[in-house]
């Protein structure tokens, strides 16, 4: 866990931060004087009458909040600190004393630095014109406010809003209403993550390809020492749970294989496995839901139309660019990204990189420098597109990008 420190703010002229660790995230409170011993220089305490201490910030948001480059981008955990702080002093909640100024950390090794360019101030009204102009650059909810879900394996997802309701819960309830969902959109736009938050207590999933077959739904014949078992398969499992089947990269599946599900698609919760003639037919205990999901514009796509037909909730996935920097994707390439996509979705531009393109390019910007991060990212991209990505980059960074080559 990295880091977390604890700000004090105080009026123009006395000031002091110091790192602390525990605590819960943003825990403001009042303190007086004669109770900063630990947390304020001697000559400092009594200059003012009241102080503000925020607790158990992460450290990169103090960092951000004191370089001295006023125009740096705040990263998504800063932009939430500031939003929360903000609607802290906005709503009384804690004493605010005019404008105040943060200005250093104390060290715990080396003590008190010389103060510093001050990169935020808080004011009665809010923030610097810079600060708002940060808050402002996204019309998505500070993470912060967003709904977390885990993941299978560990990771946080943060609910999108379709509508007034986050995502996770308008699929949930989708399901649970007789409606089958299908989530389209590019790859690593976030699709998979939506689904594993959504029903992370029991999902079963089928990756679709050229190759998937019925037995890749409902089972196959094993061979063990004394003959041969059967094998349920990941359809068979969800009926017999009453669990969600997770159908991936649906357009890919042969149309005469994907009509198995035709009959559970139409309300019928009974399937006769033809592979295995000895089982009894398979019902679907409640709770039995499918939830499929595809790129349609990946190339080999087929989806018939008795398939779509019977997709009665289709939800368009798009890239969440506020979360790349919650994940560590550098703050220059947070903007490439988020240009990219401003761009397509203009038409200016036919493709822009995803989540996982994010953070792969991400990674090699921080292992190789900048250069071989923005040839990255022209690797990445199509060719149809690379001549537009170039130029993007070329006005974002200044750097002449290429695809990555190995030279003599």
């Amino acid at each position: 866990m990295s880091e977390t420190m604890s700000m004090v703010f105080a009026p123009l002229g006395s000031w002091e931060v110091l790192c602390e660790t525990g605590g819960d995230f943003l825990r403001i409170k009042t303190i007086y004087p004669f109770t900063v011993t630990r947390d304020v220089e001697p000559a400092a305490r009594h200059q003012v009458a009241q102080w503000i201490r925020v607790e158990n910030l992460p450290e990169i948001v103090t960092e951000e909040i004191l370089t001295p480059n006023r125009e740096r981008l705040y990263r998504g955990q800063t932009r939430v600190f500031l939003r929360r702080l903000r609607g802290h002093l906005d709503a009384g909640e804690v004493t605010s004393f005019g404008d105040a100024t943060v200005v250093d950390y104390q060290d715990r090794k080396y003590g008190f630095h010389p103060p510093r360019d001050p990169g935020l101030v808080l004011s009665e009204t809010g923030l610097t014109a810079h600060a708002a102009r940060q808050l402002a650059t996204s019309p998505e909810a500070p993470l912060s406010t967003r709904p977390r879900y885990l993941r299978p394996n560990g990771d946080v997802y943060f609910g999108r809003q379709i509508g007034e309701v986050d995502d996770v819960t308008v699929l949930q309830t989708a399901i649970s209403n007789g409606l089958t969902p299908y989530l389209y959109g590019d790859p690593g736009c976030g699709k998979t993550a939506l689904v594993e938050a959504a029903f992370c207590g029991g999902l079963e999933t089928v990756v679709g390809s050229g190759d998937t077959d019925e037995a890749s739904f409902v089972g196959t014949w094993v061979q063990v020492e004394r003959g041969f078992q059967w094998l349920d398969g990941p359809l068979v499992r969800a009926m017999k749970n009453g669990s969600v089947l997770f159908v991936d990269e649906v357009g890919l599946i042969d149309a005469r294989v994907i009509s198995l599900l035709n009959p559970l698609l139409d309300g019928r919760g009974t399937l006769h496995v033809q592979q295995n003639p000895q089982m009894p037919p398979v019902e679907a205990a409640p709770g039995f839901a499918i939830v499929f999901a595809g790129n349609p514009h990946a190339v080999g796509v087929r989806m018939s139309e008795a398939l779509i037909s019977r997709l009665t909730f289709p939800i368009l996935v798009e890239t969440d660019v506020e979360v790349l920097p919650e994940i560590g994707v550098l703050p220059e390439v947070v903007d490439l990204v988020r240009t990219l996509i401003e761009r397509r979705s203009t038409n200016d531009i036919s493709w822009s990189p995803q989540v996982r393109e994010a953070i792969a390019v991400s990674r090699i910007w921080s292992l190789f420098g900048p250069q071989q991060g923005a040839n990255a990212l022209v690797s990445l991209s199509p060719e149809r597109a690379r001549n537009q990505v170039v130029l993007t980059i070329q006005s974002l960074t200044g750097l002449e990008a290429d695809v990555i080559k190995v030279s003599v």
